[in-house]
């Protein structure tokens, strides 16, 4: 097991406990996390705040097909692009945040219609291209 820096062993200490929560699980099981993360697409609604900026790091390291991110501060969406672009670069999926209330007409709208405009472009171009 890697050195945990001394805060978090101070943490652990404070909460009754000798390892983080999940590390020995992920450890024996990334091969298969990152394959099936590879290969999937994620919608994190208010992923700006602490516990939504910890879980969209941990599906971004292992490259998604498609990472959206919705919450209502544009300022901590701005915040975390920064520190994932930093913290591991770029990737060949679909990353976008949104600035939105998840009580608004626009988030509706957003919710209706994410994903299906790829789609629909993909059939317009099967009907040009492939006429059987």
């Amino acid at each position: 097991m890697k050195k945990e820096p001394i805060l978090v062993k101070k943490i652990l200490k404070l909460i009754g406990r000798d390892r983080l929560l999940f590390n020995v699980d992920i450890a024996r099981n990334a091969k298969d996390l990152k394959e099936i993360v590879s290969h999937s697409t994620f919608l994190v609604i208010g992923g700006a705040g602490s516990i939504g900026q910890a879980v969209v790091k941990e599906i971004f390291k292992r490259k998604p097909k498609k990472l959206h991110v919705v919450d209502i501060s544009e300022n901590n969406l701005t915040e975390l692009v920064r520190d994932v672009r930093s913290s591991f670069g770029y990737i060949k999926g679909d990353f976008k945040t949104y600035a939105l209330d998840i009580g608004s007409i626009e988030y509706d709208a957003f919710i209706k219609s994410d994903g299906k405009v790829k789609q629909r472009v993909q059939r317009s171009l099967k009907v040009i291209y492939d006429n059987s």
